[in-house]
């Protein structure tokens, strides 16, 4: 098998000998000869994680409701679904309040103690 990068003399190298040249290992070579392209709507998952990071910044308790907002009045064609896949892969989902969790918890608490009267 040859490598068949032919050059202005047509000269044509092994898979070893351009790997040695290219100081790449063999292994290496055959991993990302059958490694997919990158599809394009991975590269536009990447943009849109990046758009998505900077409005977190921008707006730190925005969930996925708020983004997939921001980003469709930012121009983008987006849905919540797809928004809230790539919140949870990126760890940007809020969960709720420390004021909300106590409020909930004293009403509930507050509950079970009128109702052992």
């Amino acid at each position: 098998m040859t490598i068949h990068a032919v050059l202005s003399d047509g000269f044509a190298l092994s898979i070893s000998q351009s790997c040695q040249a290219l100081e790449v290992s063999r292994s290496g070579y055959y991993k990302w000869r059958i490694q997919p392209e990158i599809a394009p709507a991975d590269s536009e998952d990447l943009d849109l994680k990046n758009r998505i990071r900077q409005i977190a910044m921008e707006f730190a308790g925005y969930g996925y409701r708020r983004m997939t907002a921001e980003l469709q009045n930012r121009g983008f064609e987006v849905n919540r679904k797809r928004i809230l896949r790539l919140m949870r892969q990126d760890n940007l989902l809020y969960g709720i309040s420390c004021y909300w969790l106590e409020s909930l918890l004293f009403a509930v608490m507050d509950c079970q103690y009128i109702q052992t009267f």
